[in-house]
């Protein structure tokens, strides 16, 4: 099968991005895979992988480029992550009966509120007319991008189980200091202050620590925050670590923390919460409908409210051993499906050769 994925950003990021895995995936089960970019990104990992990378220079024409791509490589399948003009794709780089299907990928609900987040659906429904189908990492949060009007097909998203570190053994549920981590984007949308004063307010009943790893435009304000209240003792920030060195940190935690706010982020899988689950620790998470894909309370860890004092007693569920989770290896074993391999057999691969046999039977 010979299929071209178009990304407007540059290449980079490879340890989380479906952008990765996918070709990457693909190109190991033997598949021609060609992957297009804007000039200036870190290719590498693709061409290690037998992944063939074109890149289009600044300055030059996209779409012109696309095009020209495209038919050199003549794919059978396109497949596009979303962003602006991407609807245009269809029509541009189809060549006669022999054009390819058009696949549009979905990897965040939409973020935008008010009147632009209804100006942002409609152009998105613009966007979708050309495509032949429409994936997405949560159909709900599919739905928040595009509306309920077009079918979607669930690829979920993943974890590479090839560098997680092997297990070290279930943790002592009493003595001693209860390690937390969080791990993902700090930005202000994510309300993390309202996590910190959890993390706060149970540490008046248990020992406690808090290591957060990542990065973005909130983490100013809240070590200002923690060094107002004084809790730099037990709270601190590491910034961004890469994917397998977390990995081999994770399991050394108590607990992994998935706070996420329900207003703009409720339909998102949390893929925090995969990882933590992955590296065998249970996650004390907010009851959206993300998390629950990955959580079930009380077996592999904590679904709790929004408010500081909620969140608070989710943590002290399971500090003071309130409910017994499961093993490290159960927790693992509980989230083998995502694997990214597993998620391009038995995902992504159906999905392409329905599109393609419903091509043949139509041409």
């Amino acid at each position: 099968m010979k299929i071209l994925f178009v990304q407007k950003s540059k290449l980079g990021r490879y340890e989380m991005a479906a952008g990765y895995y996918f070709p990457v995936e693909l190109a190991r089960l033997g598949h021609d895979i060609t992957v297009v970019a804007p000039t200036g990104g870190d290719a590498t990992a693709f061409l290690n992988a037998g992944v063939k990378v074109t890149e289009i220079e600044a300055g030059a024409s996209w779409l012109g480029g696309l095009r020209r791509i495209a038919l050199s490589f003549r794919p059978e399948i396109v497949h596009v992550f979303i962003h602006a003009g991407c609807g245009l794709y269809p029509f541009v780089m189809r060549f006669g009966r022999s054009a390819p299907k058009f696949v549009l990928d979905i990897r965040s609900p939409l973020l935008r509120t008010g009147l632009l987040r209804k100006i942002v659906q409609i152009k998105n429904r613009l966007e979708i007319i050309g495509y032949s189908s429409i994936f997405t990492h949560s159909i709900e949060s599919g739905h928040t991008v595009i509306g309920d009007t077009r079918e979607m097909v669930l690829a979920p998203p993943g974890v590479d189980c090839s560098i997680l570190p092997k297990l070290m053994g279930a943790k002592s549920e009493h003595g001693g200091i209860f390690k937390l981590v969080y791990v993902g984007s700090i930005d202000v949308k994510r309300q993390l202050d309202q996590m910190i004063r959890s993390v706060a307010l149970a540490r008046q009943r248990v020992p406690l620590t808090l290591d957060l790893y990542g990065d973005g435009n909130a983490v100013a304000g809240l070590q200002e925050m923690v060094n107002a209240a004084g809790m730099q003792e037990y709270v601190h920030f590491k910034g961004k670590i890469a994917r397998k060195s977390l990995f081999e940190i994770i399991d050394g935690y108590h607990a992994g923390l998935s706070y996420i706010p329900r207003e703009l982020y409720n339909a998102a899988p949390a893929l925090k919460t995969l990882e933590y689950l992955a590296c065998g620790i249970p996650v004390i998470a907010t009851d959206t409908d993300g998390n629950r894909m990955f959580v079930q309370d009380g077996k592999n860890g904590m679904l709790t409210g929004w408010t500081p004092e909620a969140f608070a007693d989710g943590i002290l569920r399971f500090a003071e051993g309130d409910v017994r989770l499961a093993s490290p290896a159960e927790l693992r074993g509980g989230v083998a499906e995502y694997d990214w391999g597993n998620i391009v057999e038995k995902r992504l691969m159906p999905a392409y050769s329905e599109l393609l046999a419903d091509a043949s039977l139509t041409s």
